[in-house]
């Protein structure tokens, strides 16, 4: 099964992340729906059920002592670049220390990865519409959409269709409350 490890975005943020996306529309992007919204911190790709087992063991000990912590959403981006455009973000600054961690855990069984702690917003089909979505970019580059708590990461299941993804909770990781 294709899975990956994610926080979800919290749902009191994703009218202000719908509002962002407006400024989107028209471009030939694929807008992520609300539904779908969450920050990965791990792409996993296709597992059996013996490396799931172990990604659950080794998350569980991962976060077992870790306490819930705030994150800003603020500062939009593109990958890989804003010369070639595939995705427009915005970014979660604070969860690199838990991407990184998350990345450091699995380490012998899945290959570490540089964190870069982003909520997509967009999804480029071409780039005809490049310059107007680098501007878009440019004049909110340092948006703030608000802030959350994150307090559970997520082992979840992603089935592609024709409609587009569909992501399933295969297991949850509860932090610690906050000091």
């Amino acid at each position: 099964m294709r899975c990956f490890i994610a926080v979800d975005l919290d749902p009191p943020l994703k009218e202000k992340i719908l509002d962002i996306q407006t400024g989107l529309k028209g471009l030939d992007t694929k807008l992520i729906e609300s539904e779908n919204l969450h920050f990965t911190l791990k792409f996993l790709g296709e597992v059996d059920v013996n490396t799931l087992n172990e990604v659950k063991d080794r998350l569980n000990a991962l976060l077992k002592e870790r306490r819930a912590f705030n994150i800003d959403l603020e500062k939009l981006g593109a990958f890989p670049n804003e010369h070639f455009i595939r995705v427009v973000w915005i970014g979660a600054e604070k969860l690199a220390p838990l991407q990184k961690d998350v990345n450091a855990s699995l380490k012998g069984v899945f290959p570490i990865e540089k964190p870069i702690p982003h909520l997509t917003l967009a999804r480029l089909r071409s780039q005809i519409h490049r310059e107007e979505i680098i501007k878009f970019i440019e004049k909110n580059r340092n948006v703030k959409a608000g802030a959350m708590k994150v307090n559970q990461i997520k082992i979840k299941k992603s089935t592609i269709t024709t409609k587009g993804p569909v992501y399933e909770d295969l297991e949850v990781f509860s932090m610690k409350p906050s000091i």
